[in-house]
């Protein structure tokens, strides 16, 4: 909404952003990144999950009546008695879905096929939510590849560091498939050395693409990155 030219203090409460919102969409001057303007239906959805998640966010930032089941279901009670459950598949749905929208916004990744049909996917899990018809769940085939980075072919040592070649590594994870578009994949990548493990954790659609060095000082990657040893 800042892009649209609303100051912060008038976009304070949540009733705000969402009249203004409607106020640009019916007027068709919504300013918004061309990634989004170009895929009108994700926008929707995006604004969609977003109306419909604020009051379990309002509720467990002021109100902090949050209870974690035993399933992973997080219940949010508001100030009025109601309750809303996210389960956890609509929490990975929702994670995976807004950090790969972030990833490519903000130019660390780039949109390809792969990613495409997991969008549609989350999306399509995610419907309960956005109500925008149209993304469909069906015809994906999850997998997890770890990549296991022998000491002798690091570049260094301290820091580690080491070259990917993630684009060799994703054919040969989907050219086992019949359909190689339909492999999504989370992607583990390990370097064991004497003293320490390190352990890059990537979530399904989220690995580099191409050749990629990957070092422990990368800030890039320090999110997904766990150092066990000393």
């Amino acid at each position: 909404m800042l892009a649209n030219g609303f100051p912060h203090h008038q976009l304070f409460k949540f009733a705000q952003k969402k009249q203004q919102w409607n106020a640009l969409v019916a007027a068709t001057t919504l300013n918004a990144p061309p990634e989004l303007t170009r895929q009108s239906a994700v926008l929707q959805a995006s604004w969609g999950i977003y109306v419909k998640l604020e009051p379990a966010r309002g509720a467990m930032t002021h109100e902090g009546k949050v209870l974690v089941q035993s399933n992973g279901t997080i219940e949010v009670t508001d100030r009025h008695g109601a309750v809303h459950s996210i389960d956890d598949a609509t929490q990975a749905a929702y994670l995976r879905f807004i950090s790969m929208l972030i990833a490519e916004l903000v130019g660390l990744d780039a949109p390809n096929a792969h990613r495409e049909r997991l969008r549609e996917h989350d999306l399509g899990r995610l419907q309960h939510l956005h109500n925008v018809s149209g993304f469909s769940t069906r015809g994906l085939v999850f997998d997890h590849v770890t990549i296991r980075v022998p000491v002798k072919e690091a570049l260094s040592l301290s820091p580690f560091a080491a070259e990917i070649d993630f684009a060799k590594f994703d054919a040969l994870t989907r050219s086992a498939r019949s359909d190689p578009a339909s492999v999504v994949y989370g992607l583990d990548v390990v370097a064991e050395m004497s003293d320490r493990t390190l352990v890059w954790r990537f979530a399904p659609g989220c690995a580099p693409q191409g050749r990629v060095t990957l070092s422990e000082t990368d800030p890039r990657f320090l999110a997904v990155l766990s150092i066990t040893g000393s």
